[in-house]
């Protein structure tokens, strides 16, 4: 046999998701000798010998057979001189390579084998465990330190593999290449993995002798009416009945603020929900994605057979999502076949706390109960949340499950790495890495130094893992609006870096989304319309409902929306009710404006009610000439 060999660089989504064990045994199934070994972000590489007709099959084999979850972007071959005859075939220790992309894949919703394992009870360290995972299912952005993908850096790191445990150990399963657990990083068992414990709203440790007696009492704190705050993944959720209005009334209450805001909703399966809701096969099947996202779904009939009307009150549709870790199906099977709540564990406008001390200290006022893992996060993400529109996904919240996946640019770009800081409310990072955009997760609103921190972490948490060299960094982009925190720290950031800063005026910013994500190329034109909320016009004027001729280099504004008063300036983006006065007074005159404020008692859809109606209506009328003079918001 004419022996050759082979250099073999892999790259895309080609870590965490099982693909150097598929590498592994795909070799060993075509018997060629060599090394397979993660690279970094520079993806995975495989040093192979054999003949020219088992290799080239070998290859072809590769994308016919890869792990559904993987993703190959390149596979690029070229045969090397190798002095020796490699006679056994192995997994390499890890290299610190460098690359344009990032080879690691969101978290990955649990898979059906390891929801097997977990309700087996001729497995006892798997049964009932809550972190079963393997080489293709589990955490994995909200774990991963830096690059290349293993254990030892991730937060696992602190959970050595058990080597007694029966009837296998976790190390052994780790070593075996026919375990689907062969060089998976993040699994773990009972023996040696990291473990959930109940509190009471004390911080007190209701004693249990077992993982059932835990789950046994979690699950009668929800059947009884209770909030259980529920630590799973990327962060933590407010966990209760969606049967019980007066339970998800309470939520509402303490976490304030949350008069109608929709609460997503978690369900065991599609059949508790079908009845009631239309569900598309697009639906269907990314709901059941193992990205496991909520999604928005219409309501067919009257839903108070099955969740309360006080979970989205005065919508027609409600978000949904299926069970993405063990935790989650463990609860059904205690709880039973029940509708639950779960919304975002965090205080109004502040980030989840992902520290089990700090989640206390953020949540003693909202939850009665807290099942919380000592397994560390490090990166929270929140749930990431769609609708399908003309068979079409329409991302609402892109979070986990997809972040950290990168958004490829219709054009080429020269430029090795920018990064954009986002606006100030909804926000999202991003940092280019050539033609790719690496948005970061759902950051919310920047409106407290805690969110500000975690937009900072965010960002510069994605250019460590892209290995990115301050040096690479060519520009910074933000928002227009001057004063935006997410501005200013732009401003600080094209100052350390020394790069020039760009601003984007925002409703160009989603013209300019529209036009990579429709695949508009360079040197082409569109007509745009976008009606988001405020922005800051490059006149100087609040902008908003605007019709755009775009391109990639410039805009011009062809239509728009009258301008109007804004009464107290920024507080209209945040308290509607307020834009709304701004803009009856400006249409209708203060004597007509008024009469109407009285007859539909408008005070009450204000913070301070009639005292902050009267003080607008004084400050509109002294300032009503500057206003048309100058067109400016009224402070």
């Amino acid at each position: 046999m004419d022996l050759k060999t082979y250099q073999i660089d892999i790259t895309g989504i080609v870590m965490g998701v099982g693909f150097r064990p598929f590498l592994f045994n795909l070799a060993r199934k075509h018997q060629l000798t060599g090394k397979v070994l993660n690279r970094g972000n520079a993806g995975v590489r495989l040093v192979l010998q054999g003949s020219d007709k088992t290799l080239d099959k070998f290859i072809e084999d590769i994308k016919i057979e890869k792990p559904p979850i993987s993703y190959i972007e390149n596979i690029n071959v070229k045969e090397i001189e190798y002095g020796n005859i490699i006679e056994t075939l192995s997994i390499e220790k890890s290299e610190d390579g460098r690359g344009v992309s990032l080879t690691l894949p969101p978290d990955i919703a649990m898979c059906d084998d390891c929801l097997k394992d977990m309700r087996d009870p001729s497995l006892p360290k798997y049964y009932n465990y809550p972190f079963v995972a393997c080489a293709v299912c589990g955490p994995r952005y909200t774990t991963v330190k830096e690059l290349p993908y293993d254990r030892e850096r991730t937060t696992m790191k602190i959970f050595p593999f058990c080597t007694e445990a029966k009837p296998k150990s976790c190390i052994s399963e780790y070593s075996d290449f026919n375990n689907r657990r062969f060089h998976a990083q993040t699994f773990a068992c009972s023996e040696c993995g990291p473990h959930y414990q109940l509190y009471d709203n004390s911080k007190i440790q209701i004693k249990s002798n077992s993982i059932e007696e835990i789950l046994t009492k979690s699950a009668q704190v929800i059947n009884k009416g209770g909030i259980l705050a529920v630590k799973g993944i990327g962060g933590v959720h407010l966990v209760c009945l969606a049967t019980d209005s007066d339970v998800i009334s309470k939520i509402r209450i303490r976490k304030g603020k949350r008069k109608n805001k929709p609460f997503a909703v978690m369900i065991p399966n599609l059949d508790l929900i079908e009845d009631h809701f239309l569900i598309s096969h697009k639906e269907r099947e990314i709901i059941s994605s193992f990205r496991r996202p909520i999604v928005l779904l219409e309501k067919r009939r009257n839903i108070a057979e099955i969740i309360s009307e006080n979970v989205a009150p005065g919508l027609n549709n409600v978000g949904f999502m299926l069970p993405y870790s063990g935790i989650h199906h463990l609860l059904f099977d205690f709880i039973g076949s029940k509708p639950l709540v779960y919304t975002s564990g965090n205080k109004s406008y502040i980030p989840m706390a992902i520290e089990n001390d700090e989640i206390f200290k953020q949540l003693e006022n909202l939850a009665d109960y807290f099942l919380l893992h000592d397994r560390p996060i490090y990166q929270r993400v929140d749930d990431s949340v769609l609708r399908v529109h003309d068979n079409k996904v329409k991302l609402v919240r892109r979070s986990r499950g997809y972040v950290p996946e990168y958004i490829p640019l219709p054009f080429k770009v020269d430029i090795p790495a920018a990064i954009a800081t986002g606006p100030l409310l909804s926000t999202t990072g991003a940092i280019l890495r050539y033609n790719r955009i690496f948005p970061t997760q759902h950051i919310g609103n920047v409106t407290h130094l805690e969110t500000y921190e975690f937009l900072k972490d965010a960002i510069f948490h994605l250019k460590r893992l892209l290995k990115i060299k301050d040096d690479e960094i060519k520009y910074i982009s933000c928002d227009a609006h001057p004063e935006f925190i997410t501005t200013k720290y732009g401003k600080e950031l094209s100052e350390d870096f020394n790069v020039p800063l760009y601003y984007v005026a925002h409703h160009y910013a989603h013209s300019l989304s529209l036009m990579a994500e429709n695949n508009v190329q360079q040197g082409e034109r569109i007509i745009s319309i976008t009606t988001d909320g405020v922005g800051y016009g490059p006149d100087g004027n609040i902008w908003g409902g605007e019709i755009l001729n775009c391109s990639y280099q410039d805009f011009e504004r062809i239509g728009s929306l009258d301008y109007q008063p804004m009464i107290g300036g920024d507080r209209c983006t945040k308290y509607p009710a307020r834009m709304a006065a701004s803009i009856l007074l400006n249409a209708l005159g203060v004597e007509d404006a008024s009469e109407l404020f009285t007859k539909s008692k408008f005070y009450r859809d204000l913070e301070y009610g009639k005292k902050e109606l009267t003080t607008m209506i004084e400050v509109f009328k002294k300032a009503k000439d500057d206003y048309k003079r100058n067109h400016i918001p009224l402070t």
